[in-house]
């Protein structure tokens, strides 16, 4: 059978792109930086948070600090516009492993679909090598059911032990193993000395049984702020369309079609444990939609043959979902607002130039800001040369850190005018706010300007993207 063409699948690759080259949004990647640059200065790691003010002497786990260090080198090397590029290389080489791993008939729509499970997490983040780290232990160590070599298994406990460096997520080679080895099949043993072989390997970082620890134990705030980390029928926070529909999707198809391999002989309960594992991670955190790429692979590897106006139906079905996702949405506002090819970072969505008025003013003390704001206002205002810098932020993306103040912060946002909110300023001793611009509005729809509890504030900076407010003394 000749190559099936791609053509079909060009309308979604141009969302994909639109997405993966734009100008970087991401919240987590600065304090990824910020974690890094502080590595290459002091040439050690980090025990304590030097960031905020609010994670005290917490114990920090740095469960991605290779990622980290080779992200701020890369940054120091050629700044942001080098990052972008490598977040785009890093995207299309997940897309063409995924591609790889079903029949060339269906590759346009397997790439497409894996493309709407991970529109959701376009943002430059360690999860861009886990995803293709993933797919690659799939095909290298899970699909393969030959005997293992000593060299293949030492092959696997190297690349897991690099892994487990760069980003946790690593502890799905060993789990994905297990799970295999405990299905009733021949190659039992085969998967058991490979799981042992990974689970020893990804104890092989600084943090050793603590990043064990640290992935089994997020507390339950997070669950309920933080969207990625919140369970896909939680009625909380609606889960974007697009995330939903593949969902959906990809959990039934997939079901069907490996029940058709099993039929067939071409897989076994060794491959049912590993998709039904695949589909409970997905069902446990929005952050994991990524995964239900094992279902997609056992739909497609079971159907037959698609009709050339199927193929086509399929793909521009696919690209719609595509444009419903917020990151893709946002990577196409980019392009119409002529942002796209000049700046490195999105400055309609990060406080760029209230990070530029902050470090060119005489302003100093404890930050109040927006959740997604807090790593790119480290990055900015917190230099690791200084013992003592100018500025600590609230709180980013560090979950196993900050956990315990996300509540508080959203509390103060949401309710500035009340006395629970003016009294956490003055115990946090909160003396510069920085708040989106018009994040809220009222019944009629027009915008309220957020203002920080208590007198004695005044607006020193406003742009489009965010409202700074000072103290006075």
């Amino acid at each position: 059978m000749s190559a099936a063409p791609l053509w079909p699948a060009i309308p979604g690759l141009l969302l994909l792109a639109s997405a993966a080259l734009a100008p970087l949004a991401s919240a987590d990647l600065w304090w990824h930086l910020s974690t890094g640059r502080w590595i290459l200065v002091h040439g050690a790691l980090p025990a304590t948070d030097f960031l905020s003010h609010t994670a005290g002497e917490r114990p920090w786990i740095l469960e991605e600090w290779l990622f980290q260090v080779v992200a701020a080198s890369l940054h120091a090397l050629g700044g942001p516009g080098l990052l972008r590029l490598v977040h785009g290389a890093l995207v299309a080489g997940a897309l063409t492993m995924a591609a790889r791993a079903v029949p060339v008939m269906w590759r346009s729509t397997v790439v497409l679909a894996f493309g709407v499970l991970v529109a959701d997490r376009m943002g430059l983040r360690p999860h861009w090598i886990s995803i293709p780290a993933f797919l690659a232990f799939r095909q290298l160590w899970l699909v393969d059911r030959e005997p293992l070599s000593g060299s293949r298994l030492g092959g696997a406990a190297l690349f897991t032990t690099v892994w487990a460096n760069v980003h946790a997520v690593a502890l799905l080679a060993p789990m994905a193993a297990a799970c295999m080895a405990a299905a009733p099949t021949p190659h039992r043993g085969r998967f058991a000395r490979l799981a042992v072989a990974a689970g020893l390997a990804s104890l092989l970082t600084p943090s050793g049984l603590d990043l064990w620890r640290y992935a089994f134990e997020h507390s339950e705030i997070p669950r309920r702020y933080i969207d990625e980390w919140m369970t896909l029928w939680n009625p909380a926070v609606p889960v974007p369309g697009a995330i939903l529909a593949a969902v959906v999707l990809a959990t039934t198809a997939g079901l069907a079609g490996h029940l058709v391999l099993l039929r067939r002989g071409e897989t076994d309960l060794a491959g049912t444990a590993l998709l039904v594992l695949a589909c409970m991670l997905a069902a446990s955190s929005r952050r994991f939609a990524w995964i239900l790429a094992i279902p997609l692979f056992d739909a497609l590897r079971a159907a037959p043959a698609p009709a050339r106006a199927l193929r086509w139906a399929l793909c521009l079905g696919l690209a719609g979902l595509l444009s419903t996702a917020p990151r893709i949405q946002r990577g196409l506002d980019r392009l119409r607002d002529g942002a796209w090819a000049s700046p490195s970072v999105d400055a309609a969505w990060l406080p760029v130039e209230a990070a530029d008025f902050l470090a060119s003013s005489d302003l100093s003390g404890n930050l109040f800001h927006a959740y997604e704001h807090g790593g790119y206002l480290g990055w900015r205002l917190v230099d690791p040369r200084m013992p003592e810098p100018r500025f600590r932020v609230y709180l980013d993306g560090r979950t196993v850190l900050h956990g315990p103040v996300i509540e508080e912060r959203w509390g103060a946002e949401h309710q500035p005018g009340t006395a629970v909110a003016a009294a956490l300023f003055a115990r946090r001793s909160i003396s510069v706010a920085v708040m989106p611009n018009s994040r809220t509005t009222d019944a009629q729809g027009l915008p309220i300007v957020w203002k920080p509890p208590g007198d004695g504030w005044e607006r020193v900076h406003t742009d489009a993207t965010a409202v700074v407010w000072s103290r006075r003394p």
